[in-house]
């Protein structure tokens, strides 16, 4: 029910077999021919309320993966779904009261998550030396806007909320038209 990011939760299950193995992002491929498609967040407070978002989502995600359910895989791992189902109909708001308690534990706004300071500088160390130089402007922006929207996001968790979902209507998608092309079906018109 509080869960905002179930791609993030269905992709920790199938990389680890229902928590039970380590994870292998392998499992994970790209169908073909499969597209998303969502109007860029292009101003300041749109990018900010994106990442404030997938800050929530991420914390959710950790308090419910990593604190909770990992605990609970090897005697529920044969049927995931039917265990929460039951915690579900037994405790409708258990999620949300193991957000809390993990919220209300942390004495800094940048301890919502593991590595939540440092997710961006450790890709950006993964990469060539070239290909570092020509990233680090973006990401120590990146690093600012994961300040700010990690304070935003442990300030929203903390008055007791858990769902967030900023306008997504994408005006501009309005007048999308796809391309029908066999050769390119699937992708926008200017592409």
């Amino acid at each position: 029910r509080d869960l905002i990011i179930d791609d993030g939760f269905i992709k920790n299950l199938v990389c680890t077999d229902f928590l039970t193995a380590p994870s292998n992002p392998a499992r994970i491929v790209q169908a073909p021919n499969a597209s998303h498609i969502f109007e860029a967040y292009m101003t300041p407070g749109s990018i900010i309320r994106n990442q404030k978002r997938q800050m929530i989502g991420q914390t959710i995600l950790h308090v419910l993966v990593d604190q909770e359910l990992k605990r609970q895989a090897p005697q529920h791992a044969h049927d995931f779904a039917s265990y929460l189902k039951k915690r579900e109909q037994d405790e409708p708001d258990w999620l949300k009261v193991l957000i809390g308690e993990h919220i209300r534990s942390l004495r800094y706004f940048w301890q919502i998550f593991p590595d939540v300071l440092s997710f961006r500088f450790k890709r950006w160390l993964r990469l060539r030396p070239l290909a570092r130089l020509r990233a680090l402007p973006a990401t120590c922006a990146g690093f600012i806007v994961t300040v700010i929207s990690s304070w935003l996001a442990y300030r929203f968790l903390k008055r007791g909320y858990t769902s967030y979902w900023p306008d997504t209507r994408s005006e501009g998608l309005k007048n999308l038209t796809l391309n029908n092309n066999p050769h390119h079906a699937g992708k926008p018109a200017w592409l």
